[in-house]
């Protein structure tokens, strides 16, 4: 139905600037994101080898108790493919992101994708976020879980959800769509398995 929305959105756009937009827009809505890893998986600016350490679990845990933010990053990878002949392009991108139902970050990237028809392409989603913040709402049992799947510590799976909303080019002005699509899978750190995406 979001999908739906966007592309009724592109449609008018497209009477007005020619059949070329609605044709990449249709290639973007026809693209396959499925999950292809996590990298640069970050606490306190620390990576998670060195939370293994007595000095790095001892920096987290002065920096859980102080005052100052205690910074997790991570980037979340996705992989493109675009089954039609047509180039699939956006350019920018706005995206969510909840770990269990608990929304821990929201960001955007405004550098130009594209994905050529037959093709695949790697979609990276840098997200930054407080765990200080993330350990005191209600959700604490669920964040912990999902901390110790990013350190690779658990076996548990973490249901992860990315949304997105991106942005095309329409004649000489940009076009944002009203709706974020939804993409899910699950992520187990220790074992790295996941489930394939969908959307």
């Amino acid at each position: 139905m979001k999908k739906k929305l966007f592309i009724l959105t592109l449609v008018v756009a497209a009477v007005f600037c020619g059949c070329t937009v609605l044709k990449q827009a249709v290639a973007l809505k026809d693209c396959k994101y499925m999950y292809s890893r996590m990298s640069d998986v970050t606490f306190m600016d620390m990576k998670p080898a060195e939370l293994a350490t007595f000095a790095g679990a001892a920096k987290l845990a002065m920096g859980l108790m102080g005052n100052q933010p205690a910074p997790l990053g991570f980037t979340i990878h996705l992989k493109v493919m675009n089954p039609n002949q047509t180039t699939a392009a956006m350019e920018s991108l706005y995206y969510k992101v909840s770990l269990d139902s608990v929304e821990v970050a929201e960001g955007s990237s405004m550098e130009p994708f594209m994905v050529v028809g037959g093709a695949e392409a790697d979609l990276p989603l840098k997200i930054n976020t407080d765990m200080k913040t993330l350990l005191q709402s209600n959700k604490r049992a669920t964040v912990t879980k999902v901390i110790r799947n990013l350190v690779g510590v658990s076996n548990e799976p973490t249901d992860v959800t990315v949304q997105l909303k991106p942005t095309i080019r329409v004649g000489n002005g940009l076009l944002t769509s009203p709706v974020y699509f939804p993409i899910k899978f699950v992520y187990s750190g220790k074992k790295g398995n996941t489930q394939t995406a969908t959307n």
